[in-house]
């Protein structure tokens, strides 16, 4: 029992601990001549595209990046590539709502 109150807590720290490390990106993306959401769009870190993610159906997106100051890249076939710069800070949302251009 006092094994596993003792992993317990340590998983709950190491969680804490990790959290404090990253911030929140949301946003909506849309096509700048019609105005319709953009699914499927990557939305990934400059310096890193492995951590990132893409669009719902909605245009939507919610993703947690590294704190510190970052370089957001939305990209997507048919469209052109954006770069924007973010303040991601730890526990906290930043929204960033996007006009894509063909």
């Amino acid at each position: 029992m006092k094994r596993i109150f003792t992993t317990s807590i340590l998983s709950l720290f190491v969680l804490f601990s990790v959290a404090q490390d990253t911030g929140t990106v949301k946003g909506q993306i849309k096509d700048k001549s019609s105005g319709d959401p953009i699914p499927l769009m990557n939305v990934v870190l400059e310096s890193d595209n492995s951590v990132g993610g893409t669009t719902d159906f909605d245009g939507n997106f919610s993703i947690q990046f590294p704190v510190g100051e970052r370089k957001v890249v939305f990209k997507a076939i048919g469209f052109d590539t954006q770069t924007i710069p973010v303040t991601v800070k730890a526990g906290e949302t930043t929204t960033l709502n996007v006009e894509m251009g063909m």
